[in-house]
């Protein structure tokens, strides 16, 4: 099992593209939509759920408006 300094183990961290994949399947939306809802690119989605892209602080806050997740999940 691999640790880091804080003691969190590496084998549980996941990018958050899966945690975001997770809440569309779980609302019936596709990509696309969650593009539309968040005024990101469809590109700009996709990267992020395929683990290309970081999320950065303004999408956060939008898949918080989209969701009702907070941003700092």
């Amino acid at each position: 099992m691999h640790t880091n300094i804080t003691g969190v183990s590496l084998d549980f961290i996941i990018h958050p593209g899966i945690s975001i994949k997770e809440k569309l399947e779980e609302n019936n939306m596709n990509q696309e939509e969650l593009a539309e809802r968040t005024v990101f690119s469809a590109k700009h989605v996709s990267e992020v759920i395929n683990g290309e892209k970081e999320i950065s602080p303004k999408f956060a806050k939008a898949l918080e408006y989209v969701f009702g997740v907070k941003s700092t999940f």
